[in-house]
């Protein structure tokens, strides 16, 4: 299949603390540079999964930049939609915890702002020629709200963070999945039961609704039935990307109009592919 994704590509600095961490204190560790971003990280999964990905994200021309472009090469992720934009690549820096469990995050995705609904409208001819097309909430209000507009494909929505998800709302109703964890679906339903979430999400319009839990799994539901689904294994390693290789399973099931269920169950093994790859490349140093 073909499969769009439009959103935030950028470099990642990833801190993983080796003890339960001080605040206001250096902390023993590991830090790692590598390629990321909500929508490159699913475009990722989905090239690495066997079907062709397209990512359509801001690209520029610092060192940053054109490390990230080399790595879609390797990745065989298709950049033909993307834009040339000015400035520095995005940036997202994190800590996890020892049990791999993000504790605190910061992204600068001011290039992001170079997607406007014009310039991402003018891929509508190619985006519809897709299988389906993932939006992450990188991207302004606007131009999420005008892409979900113009497109004729399957959508589906990464919410991203709990400041950014609402950008989703005014386009609720165009998407056919939708994916955020509890404390996004809280920021856009007001509710903290997340049977009352999905419910909610429903009945704004979204056709399924797949709420992460981290080490808990998904709670999957659709118009037919809602269900929490374990992941096959828990993982000491960091977490980071896991929800992002979720969101590409999701987005592969959507494609085929799989169920709720199916769907979810595709992206968990593919969380758990990539978290069983990283700790086998952590025994092995690499």
């Amino acid at each position: 299949m073909k499969l769009c994704v439009a959103g935030g590509m950028n470099l990642d600095v990833t801190g993983v603390v080796s003890s339960e961490p001080v605040t206001g204190d250096s902390n023993p560790g590991r830090i790692r540079f590598t390629p990321g971003g909500v929508g490159r990280n699913i475009a990722c999964r989905i090239a690495g999964a066997g079907h062709e990905a397209l990512l359509l994200t801001a690209l520029t021309g610092d060192p940053a930049g054109n490390m990230l472009r080399a790595d879609c090469a390797a990745q065989g992720i298709d950049l033909s939609l993307s834009f040339e934009a000015p400035g520095s690549a995005s940036s997202y820096m994190a800590l996890h915890g020892p049990d791999g469990d993000m504790l605190l995050a910061v992204n600068d995705m001011e290039c992001t702002r170079f997607l406007t609904p014009e310039r991402v409208c003018s891929r509508l001819k190619q985006i519809n020629a897709c299988d389906a097309c993932v939006i992450d909430a990188n991207l302004a209000e606007e131009t999420i709200f005008a892409l979900a507009r113009g497109a004729r494909v399957p959508l589906i929505a990464d919410a991203v963070s709990a400041h950014k998800c609402r950008r989703l709302l005014p386009a609720m109703e165009r998407f056919d999945a939708i994916k955020p964890n509890a404390l996004e679906a809280e920021a856009l339903t007001g509710e903290k039961d997340v049977r009352l979430q999905a419910r909610a999400l429903l009945k704004m319009g979204a056709r399924r609704v797949f709420i992460s839990l981290g080490a808990k799994g998904v709670f999957a539901m659709d118009e037919k039935a809602g269900e929490l689904l374990a992941p096959p294994s828990l993982h000491s390693c960091s977490t980071n990307g896991a929800g992002d290789a979720l969101c590409a399973g999701i987005a592969i099931g959507a494609a085929q109009n799989l169920s709720a269920k199916s769907c979810a169950l595709l992206g968990l093994q593919m969380a758990e592919d990539l978290l069983c790859a990283r700790e086998r490349a952590e025994k092995q140093g690499t």
